[in-house]
């Protein structure tokens, strides 16, 4: 896709959201199909960030046209890893757990409020 196309199908989720408001609203005066609707109004508001990620690194990156262009070893982010020193089990176990604490930490800041936000 390029970045029209992303722009056209952004107000085209835009518009289908729009419309799942409204039958939301109207949901909620009937009490019937609540969950239905709240989980595709999540599913499209997840649709509307992706295409709005894409559409930021279409502009970020431009098209890869040369193959010197292309992402290599040399600049790829080393990984963090467990220190090979550390021989206790119990240090490398609390180690290992505070490296999953910090994950899950930087995954929920990611989760939206209750309210979408």
């Amino acid at each position: 896709m390029n970045l029209e196309a992303l722009k056209v199908r952004v107000r085209e989720l835009q518009a289908r959201r729009e419309g799942l408001v409204k039958q939301l609203e109207e949901a909620k005066k009937n009490k019937q199909g609540l969950y239905q609707l709240s989980v595709a109004l999540y599913e499209i508001d997840g649709r509307i960030k992706e295409c709005e990620a894409w559409k930021e690194w279409l502009v970020k990156y431009p098209p890869i046209e040369r193959p010197e262009q292309l992402p290599t070893t040399e600049n790829t982010p080393a990984q963090a890893t467990l220190n090979d020193e550390v021989s206790d089990f119990e240090t490398a176990k609390e180690t290992r757990m505070e490296s999953y604490r910090e994950n899950a930490i930087d995954l929920a800041e990611m989760l939206p409020d209750a309210d979408g936000q």
